[in-house]
């Protein structure tokens, strides 16, 4: 169990209005699957859906994450239907569901990791390699030239908290991206 850290929440209201942040004390973390605190915890008053959640203390995020599916644990457990590009048993390579280029894919690994910030010292090889199926892929569908991008965090347009590659090639890229 980890100790008492704070989430700073900001709900969407149910209108689609902008939402409000408010910090909910999340104290210590369930230990098992399922029980997410996260959930237990947030005020009934609000109506709306969680629109973005900031977690704040060591391991939080990887803790959370772990007792959560995220999209693409469900796509890597087949439980959601996805267009598979590569797998192994490291990753899954996916074709994005709203392509922003003509070839748009996401690496994705299998070990949950929630954001870039969660990154541990002994992740390196495990993201060195999402660049290599990337390239890879690239390679096996007759490009050279494509752009590779991590979203970190929903300020970042980060849309699911588990680490993915964006792999974009076919169409000319600008720089600065956004």
């Amino acid at each position: 169990m980890i100790g008492v850290a704070c989430l700073n929440i900001t709900f969407a209201a149910a209108d689609g209005g902008a939402g409000r942040p408010e910090k909910v004390p999340a104290g210590p973390l369930p230990a098992k699957r399922g029980d997410c605190c996260l959930r237990r915890r947030l005020p009934r008053t609000y109506g709306g859906l969680v629109d973005a959640v900031d977690l704040t203390g060591i391991g939080i995020v990887r803790n959370l994450m772990a007792m959560e599916e995220t999209l693409f644990s469900k796509i890597i457990a087949r439980k959601i239907p996805a267009k598979l590009a590569y797998e192994d048993e490291r990753y899954i390579a996916i074709h994005d569901i709203s392509p922003q280029a003509p070839v748009h894919l996401l690496v994705i690994t299998k070990k949950v990791i929630a954001t870039l910030n969660d990154l541990g010292a002994a992740d390196a090889e495990l993201v060195g390699g999402m660049f290599l199926v990337a390239a890879k892929l690239m390679k096996q569908m007759g490009h050279s030239d494509y752009r590779t991008v991590f979203n970190c965090g929903p300020g970042a347009q980060q849309t699911v908290l588990h680490l993915h590659l964006h792999v974009l090639s076919g169409r000319p890229f600008t720089w600065p991206p956004g």
